[in-house]
């Protein structure tokens, strides 16, 4: 696994507090508009605003764990342990990171899509076709 680190050291910490900071605005947005929702039951371009913008703020919950995987030592290895050993620990964490990367790409994606679909209306045809197509762009990528 090669990760890289975009920013200084000292901004390590920083980052990760302007994810979480990005998590609550997301989700007050998110709970706003289905409370309006709720309320006043016209239309359904209130949910869709407001699944988009929980699914962004699921998305930055997996860019924060990646950057903690990232930036600190989760898993400490020890010099006593030998090579097998090494090895699962190692894979293990290229694997989390991997799987963090993979589902944040993802659940941004598609939560942008959806922020885009309540404005440019489509077939459901359409619909499943992108979100296919997205699937298949973030797996390979």
């Amino acid at each position: 696994m090669i990760g890289t680190l975009n920013g200084p050291d000292w901004f390590r910490g920083a980052a990760i507090l302007i994810d979480i900071i990005g998590i609550f605005i997301l989700v007050l947005i998110a709970s706003f508009s289905l409370k309006y929702y709720k309320i006043y039951r016209r239309g359904k371009n209130y949910l869709y605003l407001s699944i988009s913008f929980f699914l962004l703020a699921i998305s930055f919950l997996f860019k924060i764990f990646m950057n903690f995987i990232l930036y600190y030592d989760i898993i400490k290895i020890d010099q006593i342990q030998f090579g097998s050993l090494l090895e699962l620990e190692l894979y293990s964490m290229a694997f989390f990171f991997s799987l963090a990367l993979f589902i944040y790409r993802l659940l941004t994606l598609i939560g942008f899509y959806i922020l885009y679909s309540i404005y440019q209306k489509q077939s459901k045809l359409n619909h499943i076709l992108i979100i296919y197509f997205i699937i298949l762009l973030t797996f390979f990528n």
